[in-house]
């Protein structure tokens, strides 16, 4: 296409679909909010950039979509520390673009026989819970004070350690030595007996994937203290943060092309040098792949190049289990009915038969999303959107093409028996399926969240940002920052220090962290 095709394009508001050079400083594949975040702020520092995707529209799991009137989130519906993403706006002079809307909960949950809704802060989830079981008060502070502490210690760890320092490290985060490798179980169990007051305090493990025997209590700390400094929800769906990061990406003089399937990542001399796009090359001495780190290395790049201890520890490495999701609008007034903006719903009080019945079709685990509660733009007046997410195996041992139509009557059954009259009160429904989540994304069996977030797995026991190939870096879920909206920008703001450390202009960038928010970069 002749660059005054591209220009007119631009100008009438179609995205472009094929890259206007044939060189760049870097190249990012895919426009996932790792992707997209890494891109714009390497153009935010002077970098030429490209960010390549295959999909014609940019977000990945954070992208929006309608049907109708609706606009419906698929995937993210929460973000934390609003301070951290509305720094790297301003950075990228597109802050205006997003506003977070506070959601002002710890949780709410549902279970057989109780309805709980926890206000923000540690303290009122320990009195929450110590009201409900007054003989365990002091084991339920020690499960809650221990996860702040374990937090507080890693803000503070250093990002590197040497050997000869480890000793002075234990003794500054003792707790993080101590639990580095516990399950949520293995602190539930330290401190506690009541499976039920156990449930209660693991109740949100769905947001990670892995039920309270397989979840990394170091990753659970982070996720619970998230929710008690609190939730948030982007006004106008996520996309609108999608676009404010394409925004700043465009506005530093980068490039998003859509439709822009990349297969594959040139290696010569022993470092990655560009990417074809279909049978065309595009030159850079830096790609950052924020695709799903099976594509990266077993498609994207000749497993040639990469060393066997590698790919051995790629392939020992285990996914996280995908989702069916039921995207709904009613009549009913769900607010007046007692729904927040998100529930956790489930049908019974043992997580692990919840997360076990997951993996076999059945319904377990699972999380509603009502945003039109707090956004009512994104529905007709009179309307609200329901997002119900139920953590779901790839390969359930029958075919979700034969499982579909049950499965979707099950979750409206489910949610019709919390609000009475919903079955009867819908304008609309759609079933997503974990197939739905692989055709999207290319992640393998749809996994939600990449790795599966178990002790071994969570932090340096995922994939470094650095790969053993020269110029490729990794962004995203499957790297060390871990899933999770919030970690997939930081995800993108650690690649693009390290491409700058790389080149010697480290301090280009400034910090965006508050001084609370940890950073997990290697």
């Amino acid at each position: 296409m002749a660059s005054a095709d591209l220009a007119n394009e631009k100008e009438a508001g179609v995205p472009a679909r094929v890259p206007r050079r044939d060189c760049y400083d870097a190249i990012v594949v895919g426009s996932g909010l790792g992707g997209l975040s890494a891109g714009a702020l390497l153009a935010g520092t002077g970098r030429s950039v490209l960010v390549a995707e295959r999909q014609d529209v940019p977000g990945g799991y954070a992208g929006a979509f309608r049907r109708g009137p609706y606009t419906i989130d698929p995937a993210i519906h929460v973000i934390p520390e609003p301070a951290f993403v509305y720094a790297m706006l301003d950075f990228l002079g597109t802050r205006d673009r997003v506003n977070l809307l506070p959601i002002g909960e710890t949780f709410h949950a549902r279970y057989p026989g109780l309805e709980l809704t926890v206000g923000l802060g540690h303290e009122r989830l320990v009195t929450a819970l110590a009201e409900l079981h007054p003989a365990q008060a002091q084991g339920i502070r020690a499960v809650v004070d221990t996860a702040a502490r374990l937090f507080q210690e890693m803000t503070s760890m250093p990002h590197q350690l040497q050997l000869g320092r480890l000793d002075d490290a234990m003794e500054q985060v003792p707790t993080l030595f101590r639990y580095r490798r516990a399950t949520v179980e293995d602190v539930l169990d330290e401190h506690l007996s009541d499976p039920r007051l156990k449930a209660l305090l693991a109740t949100i493990w769905p947001y990670m994937g892995s039920p309270p025997s397989r979840f990394s209590f170091m990753a659970f700390s982070m996720v619970l203290t998230g929710c008690a400094r609190g939730m948030f929800y982007c006004e106008g769906s996520f996309q609108r943060l999608v676009e404010a990061l394409a925004d700043g990406l465009e506005l530093a003089g980068g490039e998003l092309v859509l439709g822009a399937e990349v297969t594959g990542i040139d290696i010569e001399g022993g470092r990655a040098r560009g990417i074809k796009i279909g049978d065309d090359r595009v030159s850079a001495p830096i790609v950052v792949s924020n695709a799903d780190a099976y594509q990266t290395f077993e498609r994207l790049v000749d497993p040639i190049h990469i060393p066997a201890r590698y790919l051995r520890r790629l392939r020992r490495l285990t996914l996280s289990p995908s989702a069916c999701s039921l995207y709904a609008a009613t009549t009913l007034d769900l607010g007046a009915l007692g729904a927040t903006h998100e529930t956790f719903i489930f049908p019974g009080w043992d997580h692990e038969e919840a997360a076990r019945k997951a993996s076999g079709g059945r319904l377990g685990a699972l999380w509603l999303t009502v945003p039109t509660l707090m956004d009512p733009s994104l529905a007709p007046p009179g309307e609200h959107l329901v997002i119900l997410n139920s953590l779901a195996a790839y390969d359930p041992g029958v075919p979700w093409a034969d499982r579909r139509e049950a499965y979707g009557e099950e979750l409206v059954a489910l949610l019709d028996d919390a609000y009475p009259g919903f079955g009867d009160s819908l304008t609309f429904c759609e079933l997503s399926l974990p197939t739905t989540l692989e055709g999207h994304t290319l992640n393998r069996d749809g996994a939600l969240y990449g790795w599966e977030v178990t002790p071994r797995q969570a932090s340096s026991g995922r994939l470094a940002h650095v790969t053993p190939v020269p110029g490729l870096y990794l962004s995203g879920h499957w790297t060390q920052q871990g899933p999770g909206s919030l970690r997939a920008l930081t995800s993108g703001d650690a690649v693009a220090r390290l491409v700058l450390a790389e080149s010697g202009d480290e301090d280009a960038l400034p910090s965006f962290r508050p001084g609370y928010l940890p950073s997990l970069e290697p």
